[in-house]
């Protein structure tokens, strides 16, 4: 958990075991998550399910998006590839210090130490997974890009 430690992820506060058969482990509180508000966001700007978004619209949106992008070039920096990046895991915070979203759930996270590392096959959520990590061939950093791709959409 340490290695995630950035201003990019949820905190790590604390964690402890009892009954020698339960870890809980203490993050930093956050409110709600993009899936929710990409869920309320039409509503919010008045808009149909097949209209344009208005300029303020777009403007936020391009905003969390370029956000999102920071996040997950600073994990692909420190070679980590997250596996399962989807709006349920990209958390909003309301602590605007340094920034507004983070990114979450690393339990599927792997480190990409090499060019052409084999990884597990088949991870993530389906609707945000890219093709070569469902179909067992050799991916890196790049699959998260593809989930990116699938959450803009």
């Amino acid at each position: 958990m340490a290695r995630f430690q950035s201003d990019h992820s949820v905190q790590y506060k604390t964690s402890w075991i009892e009954n020698k058969d339960k870890l809980y482990i203490q993050m930093q509180l956050c409110f709600n998550n993009l899936g929710e508000i990409m869920k309320q966001k039409q509503n919010e700007f008045k808009r149909g399910q097949f209209e344009a978004m208005t300029t303020l619209e777009y403007y936020i949106s391009s905003e969390l998006f370029k956000e999102i992008l920071e996040c997950v070039n600073y994990l692909h920096k420190q070679n980590i590839i997250h596996r399962d990046l989807k709006p349920e895991n990209i958390l909003i915070t309301d602590e605007m210090k340094v920034r507004f979203l983070k990114l979450c759930d690393f339990g599927l996270a792997v480190i990409n130490e090499f060019d052409k590392q084999k990884h597990t096959t088949d991870r993530g959520t389906p609707k945000y997974t890219a093709p070569e990590v469902i179909y067992d061939r050799i991916y890196d950093t790049k699959a998260d890009i593809y989930s990116l791709g699938a959450v803009a959409q």
